[in-house]
């Protein structure tokens, strides 16, 4: 309702200082006997879209920012299982990964705003109370687009690890240099310092 008025109004020039509830020209409106407060009703309504919209747009990074502390965690405990070879361990690792951020991403979102209760077995189905029983064309842009949307930042972030595994590099041997491009100006004092800075680090596969 309020869209379709607020557009409305606009349309007719009226903005958002036509109309508002409480006291109005002296007169004062109740709402089921509650004396409401002096509001622009479009105002209002404005305001009320520019935080939904930052709430939900906020819940993708905050998806995002989980996924990278469950990766640390991840990454730190199968570490510590001893695996037979370094290749097996890389494996573990890679696909610990790979479910734990899909069930994170997708999985949970999904799940948290189903209504399973319709379903069997109850003794589990009874907890999952959210408002969408199917894809309805209401789910799509409420919860597909945030997933869709989660989807996308993380399908950039391989390619930001990899311009920051480019960049600072590149930044700390160029401070080595003192800015110029002959790379046997250096400030180590130590070869294996020098080689280190050269080489690079190791490349981690599961960052991918």
């Amino acid at each position: 309702m309020y869209p379709c008025f607020c557009q409305y109004q606009d349309t007719l020039g009226h903005g958002n200082d036509k109309f508002s509830i409480g006291q109005t020209a002296g007169d004062k409106a109740k709402i089921n006997g509650v004396l409401p407060v002096d509001e622009r009703i479009c105002t209002k309504y404005v305001e009320m879209t520019i935080t939904g919209l930052a709430c939900a747009s906020s819940i993708s990074f905050v998806i995002i920012a989980i996924n990278l502390v469950l990766k640390k965690i991840v990454i730190k405990l199968l570490t510590e299982v001893k695996e037979a070879t370094r290749s097996e361990m890389l494996a573990s690792v890679t696909n610990g990964v790979f479910i734990t951020l899909y069930l994170n991403t997708g999985f949970l979102l999904t799940i948290a705003n189903a209504n399973l209760t319709e379903h069997s077995p109850h003794w589990i189905t009874k907890y999952f109370t959210g408002p969408y029983y199917d894809y309805d064309p209401v789910w799509y842009p409420n919860v597909g687009f945030l997933i869709l949307k989660t989807m996308i930042i993380n399908a950039f972030l391989p390619y930001v690890a990899l311009a920051m595994g480019w960049g600072l590099p590149w930044l700390l041997r160029k401070m080595d240099m003192k800015w110029g491009n002959d790379r046997y100006v250096t400030k180590k004092t130590s070869m294996m310092a020098y080689k280190k800075l050269w080489s690079g680090g190791e490349y981690i596969i599961h960052i991918k």
